[in-house]
């Protein structure tokens, strides 16, 4: 017998490799719980067919009324027959989008110039087309989808912000000071083009060998990842090692440091270069968490344009709006408090708030 208060979420992920990916799906998980669903995670490590057998398997075998599967990108295509099958027999079904598809597409085409891996790409893309959604009841998106997948999937598609485990971080300590004859940035995680840092180190260049300012600025980069030497290139092409420090990786400890001793954090500022112009950004939801104001650019669907501490620039490669952050933030930085910028977190962007958003 079908249990209607039961959920089962079913993912393609390595725990070991892909802990934020983990961490995405324990938090969503447990929100259900927390709405009163008995729930339950079975995953597979890899994206191979059998791995996806056996999530199909357990979808058509499972008592549980409300499914959710996180995309299988490429593989979606796969699954239909199953999806078929489950919805006759009265599951409700929703898809995890984790990257709009027009945007891994984007991807693809950019990365993978003129290989034969480039070209069956693309193919497996349009084959996985937008009837690889229609078994499903919903399909959940954090970003802007793009038209062709959008294709008779507009009425089941909702748009929801990332989720935060809003005991993941604490209200970071007041270990700077304003006025100061610097302005600290600080900008977190897995380094690639799409963060847009070089952005902020163009700006940063302008910014601080310009006449008459009245503070420099500095910009802490904190991870790794396959934009990071550029970046390095970059700062010392501009001779801007004083002014630019690469920290690696470092644990969550240093990282709540780091914020504490910064007074201006930075999202994702190249959304541009991955097609996009909405999305939740989840870096922006830990900045919001922890009470440090950011810059961001595009839109976000949990974040009103109107609120001061997310200062919004340009969705493009131009770094105007940026030097105007630069100068009017001396102005605006007592028009918030960093408690009432967390407080903004626990109201609206919780792993509990996220999932009533869906409606089952």
């Amino acid at each position: 017998m079908r249990s209607a208060k039961k959920l089962l979420y079913l993912a393609t992920y390595n725990q070991n490799t892909e802990p934020g990916v983990h961490f995405k799906v324990q938090g969503f998980v447990q929100a259900a719980r927390n709405n009163g669903f008995n729930t339950e995670i079975f995953h597979r490590p890899q994206k191979q067919l059998k791995s996806i057998l056996a999530l199909m398997l357990t979808l058509i075998k499972t008592d549980a009324k409300f499914i959710i599967i996180r995309s299988l990108n490429l593989s979606n295509i796969y699954a239909i027959p199953f999806l078929v099958i489950a919805r006759l027999q009265g599951k409700y079904l929703c898809l995890d989008v984790a990257t709009p598809r027009k945007a891994a597409f984007h991807e693809i085409y950019e990365k993978r110039r003129g290989s034969f891996k480039k070209f069956t790409f693309v193919l497996m893309h349009y084959l996985n087309g937008p009837w690889t959604m229609w078994p499903y009841n919903k399909v959940i998106q954090y970003g802007e989808e793009g038209a062709y997948s959008l294709f008779g999937n507009r009425k089941r598609t909702i748009y929801l912000g990332n989720g935060i485990d809003l005991n993941r971080m604490p209200l970071r300590k007041k270990n700077y000071v304003w006025p100061d004859k610097y302005l600290n940035l600080v900008g977190v995680g897995n380094i690639s083009d799409y963060h847009g840092f070089d952005r902020i180190i163009r700006a940063l260049y302008q910014w601080n060998f310009a006449d008459e300012i009245k503070y420099k600025v500095k910009f802490t980069i904190i991870g790794e990842g396959d934009y990071l030497e550029v970046l390095k290139d970059l700062v010392t092409k501009l001779n801007l090692e004083k002014f630019v420090c690469f920290e690696g990786q470092r644990d969550s400890d240093y990282i709540i440091k780091s914020y504490s001793e910064s007074h201006l954090a930075v999202s994702s500022l190249g959304l541009f270069r991955i097609n996009l112009n909405v999305s939740g950004v989840l870096k922006a939801r830990e900045y919001c968490l922890v009470g440090i104001p950011f810059i961001a650019c595009g839109k976000d669907v949990d974040f009103p344009t109107e609120l001061p501490f997310r200062m919004i620039v340009s969705n493009d490669e131009s770094i105007d709006d940026i030097l105007k952050v630069f100068e009017k933030f001396d102005r605006v930085t007592n028009t918030f408090t960093d408690e009432e910028i967390r407080n903004y977190a626990l109201s609206n962007l919780s792993f509990e708030t996220q999932f009533k958003k869906i409606g089952i």
